[in-house]
């Protein structure tokens, strides 16, 4: 079993690095992840992002 996945979503649009991290949450075998992206606005989650 996996405990630990990479997600690179670099060079991708919204709204797929967010759906590559669901896909690899919902498969259940990794407990932590880390995902590359490309520019300072893909970092960004919740009111930091104005949301």
């Amino acid at each position: 079993m996996r405990n630990r996945a990479n997600i690179d979503a670099r060079g991708l649009a919204c709204p797929q690095p967010v759906l590559e991290a669901k896909r690899v949450l919902d498969d259940g075998s990794v407990h932590h992840f880390l995902v590359l992206v490309d520019n300072h606005l893909s970092g960004l989650i919740g009111e930091e992002a104005g949301m």
